[in-house]
């Protein structure tokens, strides 16, 4: 990112991926408590709500990587 022709900023890429959102949401919820769980699902939005399957599965494939 530039401004003015300086750099400003750089954006850091080297996490990205092309995949199923719910494993993101998988990972950032699984060490939340339950209220701080519930909170993140109400602030993602529908998205964020997993089954306890889907948690667990997603969870798994996520730290493959």
């Amino acid at each position: 990112m530039t401004q003015d022709g300086r750099v400003t900023g750089f954006i850091d890429w080297s996490f990205a991926e092309i995949g199923d959102p719910r494993s993101d949401v998988a990972v950032a919820t699984h060490e939340l408590t339950e209220p701080d769980r519930e909170a993140f699902v109400e602030g993602y939005g529908p998205a964020a709500r997993l089954t306890p399957q889907e948690a667990a599965y997603f969870l798994e494939v996520a730290l493959l990587f």
